[in-house]
């Protein structure tokens, strides 16, 4: 008797997986139904701007039953205003649809929440992708739909699918237009993800954006949008300017008693610190950021500023007390949700003590580059690559 098909691996005419075509299905229904527009119109607007298109192609499409050719996907793009990267980047993961009724939403979007904090990101992002799709079936308002792409946008980042990120974090701004908190969060989004591509110019304007916007909203969004600036221009090296970023965001934070943020804010502190060579101000800021996440039982953080604080013993040159912080840090790590994490904590430990079981951790290294490698403004990964990688990411001989 022959075995069935897994269901998420069950193939469509075109070769790719049944999922993926579903998911570039949902993008174009909820791209067509933002812009208010029908399937009749949408496939004339289409074949205005580029290749003839009909109804009933766009309707296989959206039900995930083909994909559009090359040419009927570029014009579909230009008619919905959709980034045809983004396309391409679905195709290129899963996200299995879910049931979802209207009524259902709120707990599903609690759902997805808690599938992000457990580091399960496709999981929650075929969440978000079923809700925007009943959402924009249900003519809901602006502001709840911008809620969900900020959502969507900072899971497709965890995904590792930017341009999807970006394209979503756009249509954000776009849906919550006259909403100062959310605006100023999705300029916030589209900051990050230009920073963590390298765009240093539309990362600053972003984000210049999102603190102008700030103004007009709560505490809790000020004190995201000036941390979110600081980060932008500390990693164009602007450290001076990043620190008063982030000691105007600890005041507001210490105001809020967001003791998480109170900590992540304090190791960034130091960070500048770290970075313009001031050792002993670094470390006492992250011995501060490390008081305060343990005693609110934030191990991730406390790992996070562990390996920092362990940095700036290496620059002591005490290889022993860096050591000794590596090790610390990774017994704080689960590398399934920590990835960076165990990465720097273990590279810390190598340049710490470069002989001690070098085999053995370069074989963890390796294992855990393929996860981190897009992180190409962290230190560990810099220097990963400049010892044991070609200028492309490629093993040297």
């Amino acid at each position: 008797m022959p075995s069935k098909s897994l269901p998420h691996r069950r193939q469509t005419g075109t070769g790719f997986p049944v999922a993926s075509s579903a998911s570039v299905g949902r993008l174009f229904r909820s791209a067509r139904r933002l812009q208010g527009m029908t399937q009749e119109e949408a496939a004339s607007a289409a074949s205005r701007v580029g290749n003839e298109i009909s109804q009933s192609a766009i309707s296989d499409i959206e039900r995930g039953r083909n994909l559009p050719s090359l040419t009927g996907m570029s014009a579909l793009c230009r008619a919905l205003h959709i980034d045809p990267t983004e396309v391409l980047e679905r195709l290129e993961f899963t996200t299995l649809s879910r049931g979802i009724e209207i009524a259902d939403v709120d707990d599903e979007l609690e759902n997805a929440k808690s599938l992000f904090r457990s580091g399960n990101f496709r999981g929650a992002l075929a969440i978000y992708d079923s809700i925007m799709d009943v959402l924009t079936a249900n003519s809901v308002e602006r502001p709840k739909l911008a809620r969900v792409e900020i959502n969507r946008s900072t899971t497709l980042r965890r995904c590792g699918e930017l341009r999807a990120a970006d394209a979503s974090a756009r249509r954000a701004t776009e849906l919550a237009a006259g909403n100062s908190a959310l605006s100023a969060e999705a300029f916030m989004l589209l900051a990050s993800i230009n920073a963590f591509e390298g765009h240093s110019t539309l990362a600053k304007l972003f984000a210049a954006r999102a603190v102008d916007l700030s103004t007009s909203a709560s505490d809790a969004v000020r004190c995201q949008a000036l941390t979110q600036r600081g980060a932008v221009l500390a990693r164009d090296g602007a450290f001076e300017r990043a620190r008063q970023d982030f000691l105007s965001a600890r005041r507001i934070s210490v105001k809020l008693q967001n003791h998480a943020t109170l900590a992540r804010i304090e190791g960034n502190i130091g960070a500048c610190y770290l970075e313009t060579g001031r050792l002993s101000l670094a470390a006492r800021r992250f011995r501060s950021a490390i008081e305060i996440a343990h005693a609110h039982s934030e191990p991730s953080i406390v790992a996070s500023w562990t390996i920092e604080l362990g940095r700036t013993r290496l620059m002591s040159r005490d290889t022993e007390g860096a050591s000794q912080l590596a090790r610390r840090a990774l017994a704080l790590c689960d590398s399934r949700t920590q990835p960076l994490n165990v990465f720097r904590a273990e590279w810390l430990l190598h340049k710490a003590k470069p002989a001690e079981h070098r085999a053995r951790r370069r074989r963890r290294l390796d294992r855990l580059y393929p996860r981190v490698r897009t992180h190409r403004s962290i230190p560990a990964v810099i220097e990963f690559e400049a010892e044991f990688r070609g200028p492309s990411g490629v093993e040297d001989a």
